[in-house]
């Protein structure tokens, strides 16, 4: 013991690097056990942000049954609706824009009449379906009218979907129809004679038939997640329709006015001529002079 006590005094000064040295290697321990929970940890999240939703794959070739010009969506296109409507609201919104920018700039290369159009032109759309089929497109225009209505039976979980008719610059007062899942944001509101600009991001679905007032008429039916607000600007077409309307109304006012003072002075003349006739002519007398009879 004494010569452990000797021992120990003499060499305590030498055993506290020792000390030292043990403390910084648990310290390193310690460190390198935070540091990997951490970067585990953050690496589980990350590969939780950039996992991608299984389901919003598709196989091409659920488009094939998609026909243009038909009313509504037929039993057969289903399935390649709802996969669509359900793919653009879980993939990334970057991600979609960047392959609408791409694609609309192959085709503008491919076709040098649309070399100025900022996004698809409407007339393109609808000569041309075939080749935007499944394709991801932006458009902006001015949104007349929102509804809702149920879901039909699908295998995604979509219970509710809304339903916009934008017209788009490129239009010429000709819609297209958007289909989406999420609720209108803002101050967009669901209802008839609107006037949103809007932005949107979604798959080309076809050229769809509608029941029209007059007659069927046809309108590109694009598939988004949600329709977005951007900055309030005035519809020139909004603007020239409520001209016409004020300037119509106008006239039209104007010409009854007109008529009600014409038929008013009319019908006044003839009571002042009416006022100016006695009720009965005074007799004359007759001062001709009449052959005497007595020179016969």
């Amino acid at each position: 013991m004494l010569k452990y006590c000797d021992h120990h005094s003499f060499d305590l000064s030498a055993d506290r690097p020792r000390v030292s040295l043990r403390r910084s290697r648990l310290s390193i321990t310690l460190l390198a056990i935070v540091t990997a929970i951490l970067c585990g940890g953050s690496a589980t999240v990350s590969a939780q942000q950039t996992e991608a939703d299984p389901r919003t794959e598709f196989d091409p070739a659920i488009l094939e049954p998609i026909q243009d010009k038909t009313l509504g969506i037929r039993p057969e296109e289903s399935a390649a609706y709802y996969q669509l409507l359900y793919t653009i609201a879980h993939e990334d919104a970057q991600v979609a824009i960047d392959r609408a920018r791409q694609f609309w700039e192959e085709r503008k290369a491919a076709h040098p009449e649309f070399a100025n159009a900022e996004h698809p032109h409407f007339a393109d759309l609808f000569k041309n379906p075939a080749e935007y089929r499944g394709e991801v497109i932006t458009q902006t225009g001015y949104v007349r009218r929102i509804v809702s209505y149920a879901a039909g039976d699908n295998d995604f979980g979509i219970e509710k979907l809304y339903e916009a008719w934008v017209y788009p610059e490129t239009g010429q007062s000709n819609p297209i129809v958007v289909v989406f899942t999420v609720p209108p944001s803002g101050a967009m509101q669901e209802g008839e004679d609107l006037n949103y600009h809007v932005g949107l991001t979604g798959y080309f679905f076809k050229l769809y038939g509608y029941q029209a007032q007059d007659t069927t008429r046809l309108a590109p039916l694009i598939l988004a997640g949600a329709i977005e607000p951007l900055p309030t600007r005035i519809d020139p077409d909004f603007i020239q329709k409520r001209i016409l309307f004020f300037l119509a109304t106008f006239v039209v006012v104007l010409c009854i006015m007109g008529y009600i003072l014409y038929t008013g002075l009319k019908k006044k003349d003839r009571t002042v001529a009416k006022a100016t006739l006695p009720k009965e002519l005074p007799e004359f007398e007759d001062t001709s002079e009449k052959p005497d009879d007595s020179a016969k």
